[in-house]
């Protein structure tokens, strides 16, 4: 029996929760699609089941089966505990270049096997890539993949749905003509790079009229994020990056590329790169094969997925989906008697711990985000949604989920419902600074001060008995 918790990330046609299974303990991740909002149209949910089903690879969240109730479609996946990777990008850094080769060496991975199939992913992106507890890199989401080339005949068509992210698409997506499936998915390989070496985007889409791509185009590469880059790895974005897609690096020029196998080593110690290789976890296949016996693999793609096809748990047995019970009403993982629910959500860095009460954290979060120009709306006992802009002026919401943790002490979990993934690390990166402030100047008592406008404005906080009526006060003076 599972029993849904937290939500893990939403997306356009429904949302990601953590389910526990209350009789063995085990977590899975559960994609939970709403066909009313694909009008519905389930067409586009049971491509994704088709596709996602055939998938056996390291570097690819498992898909262990699907159930139908009512006007739900609930996918049950792997749990990759250690978050979404844009988490690991920070906001004009990026992440040290060996993290970073290492990342990029399991997405061109995961991207040639899906290619190996026939398959494009057409949306890859930080958001989109999961990493597990073992470092391992997980490619996820197949709601945009597509088949492009015949397992049988090895016939390749066009494709003409444009689709995707703008940041991330290839210029032949974004000029609506009909595009090669492998290509664009190298070009958004080459995005996620710089993003992860950088922290931040080249430009807002690749395009004639834009600025940033058109001096990249005339090889000007002497401003951000380019002059952030070894010329090594330049040397490989611009393979990678070249406008004809005829042109464009393939899988295995990558893969053969210099930099990949660059051994990184500190002052004569272990090298990182060996030392990833030994923290990481020997991957175990699943129990099923990947095509069935006298099948083929085409044929398996456009078959329906059969109700009484096994799912195999999390970590445990495989077990016949009919067996599958649902308790979809919501529940804590403090109420389901866990003693601190923060251990079993997913490790991301956009939390903020705090040492004063439930309530002072709700409101100081409320007016944070009024002060600092931002749309709060409570949405949940513990829930605040957030929304707001980017620096693209495309819609970015976020959702903080307060709770209590171990000693005494309240975690902010925030977390991104819509909108660029790096976009939303830099605003929490702001907010996490004002909100500690804040919090410590309440909490020491007898005069705290703390900026709360990101104007010239401030406001006094003192704390004298803790209520949230005397902090109310203090910060509408």
């Amino acid at each position: 029996m599972w029993q849904f918790t937290e939500t893990l990330g939403e997306g356009a046609y429904g949302e990601v929760v953590l389910a526990k299974n209350i009789n063995t303990n085990e977590f899975a991740a559960v994609k939970v699609i709403d066909i009313n909002r694909l009008k519905g149209n389930d067409v586009v949910i049971r491509k994704e089941i088709d596709l996602h089903k055939l998938f056996r690879h390291e570097n690819i969240i498992r898909f262990y089966g699907y159930k139908q109730q009512y006007s739900n479609y609930y996918l049950f996946l792997e749990y990759a505990a250690g978050g979404e990777l844009f988490d690991k990008i920070e906001p004009d850094v990026g992440m040290p270049e060996y993290l970073a080769q290492h990342y990029f060496k399991q997405v061109v991975a995961g991207m040639a096997y899906l290619h190996s199939l026939g398959v494009a992913h057409r949306d890859l992106k930080p958001e989109n890539l999961l990493v597990a507890n073992n470092n391992i890199l997980k490619i996820c989401d197949f709601g945009l993949a597509t088949l492009f080339r015949s397992q049988t005949t090895k016939e390749e068509r066009k494709l003409t749905t444009y689709c995707g992210t703008a940041p991330y698409s290839s210029p032949e997506v974004w000029a609506k003509t009909p595009y090669r499936g492998e290509p664009v998915d190298v070009w958004s390989c080459g995005i996620i790079l710089t993003a992860m070496l950088t922290g931040e985007l080249p430009w807002d889409q690749p395009s004639y009229q834009n600025p940033e791509y058109k001096r990249w185009l005339d090889r000007d590469y002497y401003h951000n994020p380019w002059k952030k880059i070894d010329n090594m790895i330049l040397n490989l974005l611009r393979r990678i990056l070249i406008h004809d897609p005829a042109q464009r690096a393939r899988v295995i020029d990558i893969q053969s590329h210099k930099w990949m196998s660059k051994v990184y080593s500190q002052d004569g110690t272990e090298s990182d790169h060996q030392l990833l290789k030994r923290m990481a976890v020997k991957y175990e296949e699943p129990c099923w094969s990947l095509t069935q016996p006298n099948q083929s693999t085409t044929s398996t793609v456009i078959s329906s997925t059969s109700m009484d096809d096994p799912m195999v748990n999390c970590i445990s047995q495989p077990i016949k989906l009919d067996d599958l019970i649902l308790i979809t009403e919501p529940r804590s993982l403090a109420e389901m008697g866990d003693q601190d629910p923060s251990e079993h959500l997913v490790h991301r860095m956009t939390r903020v711990v705090l040492a004063i009460s439930f309530d002072e954290t709700i409101y100081l979060l409320n007016r944070l985000f009024v002060h600092t120009g931002y749309t709060p709306k409570r949405t949940a006992g513990n829930q605040i949604t957030v929304f707001t802009q980017d620096k693209r002026h495309t819609e970015l919401i976020f959702k903080v989920n307060v709770f209590k943790i171990p000693d005494a002490k309240i975690m902010a979990d925030f977390r991104l419902s819509k909108g660029d993934g790096i976009e939303f690390k830099r605003k929490f990166v702001e907010i996490r600074e004002r909100l500690v402030q804040l919090a410590t100047a309440w909490s020491n008592g007898g005069g705290g001060s703390a900026c709360f406008n990101h104007s010239d404005t401030s406001s006094t906080l003192t704390n004298g008995n803790n209520s949230v009526n005397q902090l109310q006060e203090a910060m509408d003076t």
